[in-house]
Order: structure tokens, then sequence, then C-alpha cells
């Protein structure tokens, strides 16, 4: 893609508002619209079953400007954010 075609496309993405209350209390405060409804679209489509476990993943990221960035010595990537996962 085109630099200046990335920069139309971009101008006109912004999902909240910076005087935003909770945007110092929740990191994910701008990305929270999009979360909410791919949660409630799984609580739809997905039921537990009678035994469940629960595994902790890591999506790998290096950046620093990823405000959910967390480090974890033990894990094969270092750097990345923390996910709880229901296999």
């Amino acid at each position: 893609m085109k630099r200046d075609r990335f920069e139309a496309i971009v101008q006109f993405m912004h999902s909240n508002t910076n005087e935003d209350g909770g945007a110092h209390a929740d990191k994910a405060w701008e990305i929270r619209p999009v979360l909410q409804a791919v949660e409630r679209t799984f609580r739809r489509g997905y039921h537990l079953g009678k035994v469940i476990s629960f595994d902790e993943g890591m999506m790998p990221s290096r950046s620093k400007f990823n405000p959910m960035r967390v480090f974890m010595p033990d894990k094969p990537s270092k750097y990345g954010m923390k996910f709880y996962l229901t296999c």
C-alpha cells in the first residue's frame, strides 16, 4: 500500500475521544468497543463443557509503543502481550 493511501485511510480512523475518562485507568481504552463486540460474539457462540483448563499465552511484541507489553523471562518470547486462554 502506498503511503498516501495509508495516510488517507488513517486520517479517518479514530475509535474514542481523547477526553475519555477511562484513558488513564484502562490501557486498552481505544480498542475497548471492539473488544466488547468480540466478547459478546464469543459469549453467544462458545459454551463451556464440564472440564475447563486455563493456560496463559504470549503474543510476541518488542514494540516500546505497546502499553500492554509485559516482560516474562521464562517464556521463549520474553516481551509481548499476556493472555489467559481456555483450553
